[in-house]
């Protein structure tokens, strides 16, 4: 059966599994595929940083080893499922130095279906404790149990945990009724002046997956 991937939903939860492989030394597989050939090394984490909003990571090789720099260089560590790629810095005396993409792939985990909106542009409204509507929102995720979509500083510093966020249309549709949640979380994005906001929905919503399948 074929692994279920989704991407990473911010920075801390890429460094929280960076952690955990450092910790471990988790084997890691590394490639290249240049020509259509894929070139296979072996290593471990050694260390990783954030260095002027870039995700440098340093890889102990099992081998001395030689890299083309023109073409990505790719990540998977099978124990925990976690895949993400990188541009080429340098390798020296076994040491290989990337630049992460920003997209990190993780295995899924939850048995709940979640539809991941990473490339197509898909928008939403929401009601803000019944007093604030919005009309617009950029929505990055979705399930049954919640979703997760960006907004404006401005309007993210006024919120709290558990405020009540209620989603009320999904790219132009109406809700015949609108879903009740609350705040989850709040954390930082690449994209300027927007956060990545996190709501839970107070029951579970198997209008959702009614909705996305015909959108």
């Amino acid at each position: 059966m074929q692994d279920s991937f989704r991407i990473a939903g911010n920075i801390s939860e890429f460094f929280s599994e960076l952690k955990s492989i450092k910790s471990a030394k988790s084997p890691l597989k590394i490639w290249q595929t240049i020509k259509n050939k894929k070139h296979l090394f072996e290593g471990h984490l050694f260390d990783f940083e954030n260095e002027k909003k870039h995700t440098i990571v340093s890889l102990e090789l099992l081998e001395n080893s030689s890299f083309d720099p023109v073409h990505s260089i790719y990540i998977f560590d099978d124990e925990r499922g976690i895949l993400f790629k990188g541009t080429y810095e340098y390798c020296v005396s076994k040491r290989l130095k990337i630049i992460a993409d920003e997209k990190v792939y993780l295995r899924e985990k939850r048995k709940v279906k979640r539809y991941n909106f990473h490339y197509n542009i898909v928008n939403i409204n929401l009601s803000i404790s019944n007093q604030i509507d919005l009309e617009g929102i950029q929505l990055k995720d979705i399930s049954e149990y919640g979703f997760s979509c960006l907004l404006k500083d401005s309007i993210c510093e006024k919120l709290k945990v558990d405020q009540e966020i209620s989603l009320v249309g999904i790219n132009g549709l109406i809700l015949p009724r609108k879903i009740n949640g609350v705040l989850a979380h709040k954390s930082k994005n690449s994209k300027r002046s927007h956060l990545h906001v996190g709501v839970k929905f107070k029951q579970k919503s198997k209008l959702i997956g009614k909705i996305i399948e015909q959108l």
